[in-house]
């Protein structure tokens, strides 16, 4: 059984997803952008959580929005409100001397400043609106399943849970796995260096989804596997173990050196990079032998040969070993023409799968297929 999340987890669950849709995001930021400038310090958090919950929009973006009216930005979005105000009721602004502002007096001046910030919260909540809108992309097909198998995470970390929302989401991989039927839709599928279990999580999901008959009818044959994850570093082992329970099985141990039976789809998503030259042909070789008739081995790697693009996944690999505390982790990159003639050279057919663009830089999925025997 699945453990029930502390209230703690459930309450940041909450406010992470709710009015999570592009609608109501771009209106919870550009409602928050026009309350921040708005003069009424000490009432904004208020305002704001009065608005989300008349249009129930996300209380945390319409907050942050609300908060362009920080120590850095208050000084200016208040000289500008002013002089909007004194525009539109005399035709010019103030000028900037004391003797000008006493002349107004109080209650003309206040009512300067509210008449314009209300002018420049306008304007400005439709640019944050606006620029909201675009970064949130339409959602998905599958962004529902997704969430359903980052929901397996919360019990165990909160953080473990954005990263698994986030990732399963935003890189093409994993939708391209679950939905293709150019994999194999049911039997044995091995993940070697597994992580923390994303895309067993995501199959498991589907499986689940199957099984509930909540699979929509319009999406491909539903993949039924039978998951099994190798991952050599213990705390992420034991993250996806803790996740997943009975609905994968995860083995502690370097993917070079575990025995394993045969399988119908192998993957190895961006881990043969982290190898030295000759323990790539060998962990290749190893996976290739494993494959049943037909079988299928995917391998997602870094493209050396990307340009810029490969630059940014080096320095991001780079950040990560360092915040892992492997100082001293070496790499061994090759170009995608170099990963094909790697797989080539152990008698598998080897494809490129074509994934839509994404935040995954410089990466290609290959895709190499065992022979049925003649």
């Amino acid at each position: 059984m699945q453990p029930v999340p502390t209230r703690f987890k459930r309450l940041v669950h909450l406010l992470r997803t709710e009015g999570d849709t592009p609608a109501r995001q771009s209106a919870a930021v550009g409602i928050g952008v026009f309350i921040g400038c708005l003069p009424l310090y000490g009432l904004h958090l208020p305002l704001c959580l009065a608005a989300c919950r008349v249009g129930r929009l996300n209380r945390i973006k319409m907050y942050l929005a609300a908060n362009i009216s920080n120590p850095a930005f208050a000084p200016l979005l208040l000289f500008i409100s002013v002089q909007l105000g004194v525009l539109v009721r005399t035709g010019h602004p103030y000028r900037l001397s004391l003797a000008a502002l006493s002349e107004a007096g109080p209650w003309r001046f206040a009512q300067d400043l509210l008449v314009g910030s209300v002018m420049l919260g306008t304007v400005l909540g439709l640019v944050g609106a606006a620029i909201a809108w675009a970064i949130a992309r339409a959602p998905e097909p599958t962004d529902a399943l997704f969430e359903a198998a980052a929901d397996l995470y919360l019990p165990a970390s909160i953080t473990a849970w954005e990263f698994a929302r986030n990732k399963l989401k935003a890189d093409p991989a994993y939708g391209w796995i679950v939905m293709s039927l150019a994999l194999p839709r049911e039997g044995r599928l091995l993940d070697i260096g597994c992580g923390q279990g994303l895309l067993l999580a995501a199959l498991a999901t589907a499986r689940g989804w199957a099984h509930e008959q909540r699979w929509p009818p319009h999406w491909p044959t539903p993949p039924r596997y039978d998951l099994t994850g190798i991952e050599v570093r213990p705390r992420a082992a034991a993250l996806a173990r803790h996740a997943l329970g009975s609905r994968a099985t995860i083995v502690d141990g370097d993917g070079r050196d575990v025995a394993f039976d045969s399988a119908d789809v192998i993957v190895l998503m961006d881990v043969l990079h982290l190898l030295s030259e000759p323990a790539q042909e060998a962990l290749l070789a190893r996976a290739v032998t494993a494959l049943g008739p037909g079988g299928v081995l995917l391998v997602r790697e870094a493209d050396s040969g990307a340009g810029w693009r490969f630059r940014a996944v080096q320095i991001g690999n780079r950040i990560t070993a360092l915040v892992r505390g492997n100082w001293r982790q070496r790499f061994a990159f090759r170009s995608e023409k170099e990963w094909r003639a790697l797989l080539a050279k152990l008698d598998v057919a080897v494809g490129r799968v074509p994934l839509p663009d994404g935040p995954v830089f410089g990466n290609v999925l290959l895709i190499a297929r065992r022979a049925r025997p003649q």
